[in-house]
């Protein structure tokens, strides 16, 4: 008996439909139909042998099944392209310059940017890292041509890469969120963690000061670390260094933030469009869908 194969545009279409989040949307990204992509996902479930969708009514979510399938998806088409392009490289070159907050880029980039630049070594990366609130000046005024960045409500034009939940910090043995008013060490005023930091004290009428404030996440993280104050990170950017504080510590609870990825409006061309695709798998390892038939 020949060995099961799962097609390589049929699982583009799967995966799509888990990033746009409907068959509707995913057709538009894979320039076909609705219906199309709808007779295709039956063909994908034919040949993996399972179910991949649970339908109820108009609404349809990932089975178990397929969120194991998702995954693997993921890297089976990243493999494909990476290949493909492999065969083609001279004809990707350029560019492209990339705007990150300091926190996500020492976590995600390190094995992504290699990952990248294994597979296309003519592409130039101009890496910029701030925060969230210039790199929207930034891409305004076109001085990048992709970033990533925080958003409380993700824009129109934005890829949501992940929901990341904002956790309080502190050093392992430290009090300094019993003190009153509580140290916090911050990045930039305009910063959205800061931002809504503030406000949760405020609302929670807890007494805080600026204690420390720099543009530089090692700076920020050394405050920290020290014992000398507490500050809030995306979950994922905790280093193993530092401990989470919750409600048991009286702290009033932040929101979740969405990590997104913008391009510039004019465009990226082809390698910039390459890279974007590799930082949204290298964002999204894992996922569930839950989509408008």
């Amino acid at each position: 008996m020949a060995p099961a194969t799962l097609e390589i545009d049929l699982l583009r279409s799967f995966v799509a439909i888990s990033d746009t989040g409907s068959f509707t949307a995913a057709a538009s990204v894979v320039n076909r139909t609705q219906s199309a992509v709808s007779l295709q996902m039956r063909r994908l479930e034919a040949q993996a042998g399972v179910r991949l969708f649970h339908r109820r009514g108009r609404e349809t979510a990932l089975t178990v099944e397929g969120r194991d399938l998702l995954v693997q998806a993921r890297r089976l088409l990243r493999l494909h392209d990476e290949t493909v392009a492999s065969l083609r490289k001279p004809a990707v070159s350029g560019t492209v310059r990339v705007a990150i907050p300091d926190d996500y880029a020492l976590i995600f980039l390190p094995t992504l940017f290699r990952r990248f630049s294994e597979a296309f070594p003519q592409v130039d990366l101009e890496v910029t890292t701030q925060g969230s609130a210039q790199i929207q000046q930034g891409l305004e005024a076109g001085a990048y041509d992709l970033v990533v960045m925080s958003q409380m409500h993700a824009s129109p034009d934005a890829v949501v890469l992940r929901r990341e939940p904002v956790v309080w910090v502190t050093a392992p043995t430290g009090l300094a969120h019993e003190q009153r008013p509580v140290p916090i060490a911050h990045f930039s005023y305009e910063c959205l963690f800061f931002e809504h930091a503030f406000r949760a004290l405020e609302r929670a009428g807890i007494a805080y000061r600026p204690a420390y404030r720099s543009n530089s996440i090692t700076a920020l993280l050394a405050a920290v670390e020290s014992g000398l104050a507490i500050s809030s990170l995306a979950g994922s950017s905790v280093p193993p260094g530092l401990k989470t504080l919750d409600s048991l510590f009286g702290l009033p609870p932040l929101p979740t933030i969405n990590i997104v990825l913008r391009t510039a409006p004019g465009g990226v061309g082809e390698a910039g469009t390459i890279l974007a695709r590799h930082i949204v798998d290298g964002f999204r390892t894992e996922g569930t869908v839950t989509a408008a038939a």
